[in-house]
């Protein structure tokens, strides 16, 4: 049993150590992929100078629109926390293209370890290494972690919180802790400031899991103070924002709502497109 406990400890650390060096490998190379890294590169660079104020352009004398996420002033296009995380780190690195790039091969790694953790925890190691290597030896995890898939680091910021969630829920079906769903309400409420609200959908998950099990009479109480947790976290920001710069946030927060289920900006399919284009795409069968 020890051994066996040893080689599955070895064999996560192999795991991680073939998958950073995967993620590390041409991190650094100068070519910025079209759209979302060409942009995010100058938000980020911005911020780690103004941290104050998240900028595309920072003179609004050269033609900008708030309506147009590529060319404006003021960038509110996406929740910010991973950019702010991300400006820290490029900032405390030396400002250089493997610096911005790192923190996507950190969310990476460690939404790895916490995947392995769920499988270890809730099923067996065995099916947690496996679930660990599908995501971490993905392809197109590693393209995310180079930005040469559109968003890129929020969405990998975005996976390790959202997996830290699926943990947090499977632990409550188990011990019905209400530590777990507050914590939950934490983790959501990171969530949800680096991909909006797709950060609602673990809540519908644990609704339906304990509308499944007949728990639903425990969950209520929890998963109030869970929403209140959320709450707390998100509101600050985007009152601050909603306050000093309505006209950029109503339209930006419009927007990123539409761009769910609508065509925009050329870029648009229907709602099964989730499932039946992107999922299989994520898979690496595509």
């Amino acid at each position: 049993m020890i051994n066996q406990h040893h080689a599955n400890w070895t064999g996560l650390g192999c795991l991680l150590a073939i998958s950073c060096a995967l993620f590390l490998q041409n991190l650094s190379t100068p070519y910025i992929a079209l759209w979302d890294e060409a942009v995010h590169v100058n938000v980020i660079k911005n911020l780690a100078e103004h941290c104050c104020l998240p900028q595309l352009h920072r003179s609004a004398n050269i033609g900008t629109d708030y309506r147009r996420w590529t060319n404006n002033s003021l960038w509110l296009h996406k929740p910010l926390l991973p950019f702010y995380v991300t400006a820290g780190i490029y900032k405390l690195l030396g400002g250089s293209l493997w610096a911005l790039r790192v923190p996507g091969a950190i969310f990476a790694l460690l939404t790895a370890v916490v995947i392995y953790f769920i499988g270890r925890n809730f099923l067996n190691d065995h099916i947690g290494l496996c679930g660990a290597a599908i995501f971490s030896l993905n392809p197109y995890t590693n393209q995310l972690v180079h930005g040469k898939e559109f968003s890129g680091f929020p969405d990998l910021a975005f996976a390790f919180f959202v997996s830290v969630a699926l943990y947090l829920i499977l632990e409550w079906t188990q011990n019905r802790s209400t530590a777990s769903l507050r914590f939950l309400g934490l983790v959501l409420g990171l969530g949800y400031m680096c991909k909006g609200g797709l950060a609602f959908a673990p809540f519908a998950v644990l609704v339906g899991v304990a509308i499944l099990t007949g728990s639903i009479r425990d969950l209520i109480p929890a998963l109030l103070q869970s929403i209140v947790v959320f709450g707390v976290v998100v509101l600050p920001e985007r009152l601050y924002w909603l306050a000093h710069h309505p006209v950029e946030f109503r339209y930006e927060q419009q927007r990123q709502l539409l761009h769910l289920f609508t065509e925009i900006e050329g870029w648009g399919a229907p709602w099964h497109a989730y499932f039946t284009q992107y999922l299989p795409s994520m898979l690496g069968a595509q």
